[in-house]
């Protein structure tokens, strides 16, 4: 069966908020356990997410099934990594889309999934933008590579600005 992606801009039902949290932090406790940088943000950050309109979330559904979870956001406030000078002062004029999340089950990769969800949200972007998002190099190392894959022609450039791994492309 193939992939559905669906773009919400407030998910506020308690029970999808719990299994999409639920999903959240089974994709990444063991990365957590790897890496001592946390690769993920607390319960209270992620349901914030989910109620905030400025949060773009998409739910990849395969049969029905949760398969994977992205967002994106414009409020860079979310992420206290992020410097807003920097950005203003290197990327003055454009919008800046921070990607927090993209989280794919196990059993959906290698199977598409995680390629047509981040079609889905590139499709959403803002003209002459830029989309950051930050990752561990030890523990996903092939996600700029999807980025690479799944952005074709939307992509036009990027740069890694730190090792923690904050990668940054434009178009």
């Amino acid at each position: 069966m193939s992939i559905v992606v669906e773009k919400s801009l407030v998910i506020e039902d308690p029970s999808e908020q719990e299994r999409l949290w639920s999903f959240y932090e089974e994709i990444f406790r063991p990365i957590n356990e790897e890496t001592p940088i946390t690769q993920s943000f607390p319960k209270k950050y992620f349901l914030e997410w989910l109620t905030n309109p400025r949060v773009f979330k998409f739910i990849a559904r395969r049969d029905d099934q949760l398969a994977g979870f992205g967002a994106f956001t414009d409020n860079l406030d979310v992420e206290p990594l992020l410097s807003l000078p920097y950005f203003q002062k290197h990327y003055p004029d454009r919008p800046i889309m921070y990607c927090p999340v993209l989280a794919v089950a196990p059993g959906q990769r290698g199977r598409g999934a995680v390629f047509n969800l981040l079609r889905a949200m590139l499709k959403e972007r803002p003209p002459s933008g830029v989309l950051v998002f930050l990752h561990s190099k030890t523990k996903s190392l092939g996600l700029p590579r999807l980025f690479d894959s799944a952005g074709g022609n939307h992509l036009k450039g990027k740069k890694e600005v730190e090792n923690e791994s904050c990668w940054i492309y434009h178009w």
